[in-house]
């Protein structure tokens, strides 16, 4: 959350550098999210027998 408000206020107004300023903000999610997937096993199978499932 501090990170978010951070990026916002240190990025600038231009369309163009806010999108390179936002490139690090979507990694830094994807990371949090991949850990919390890795801590969590159980769910990434159902997830990967989900999509599986959808898939065939």
């Amino acid at each position: 959350m501090v990170l978010t408000f951070w990026m916002m206020m240190i990025c600038p107004t231009t369309t163009k550098y806010r999108l390179i300023c936002f490139i690090p903000l979507l990694v830094y999610i994807f990371l949090c999210f991949y850990i919390y997937l890795y801590s969590n096993k159980e769910i990434i199978y159902i997830y990967i027998y989900i999509f599986y499932s959808l898939a065939k």
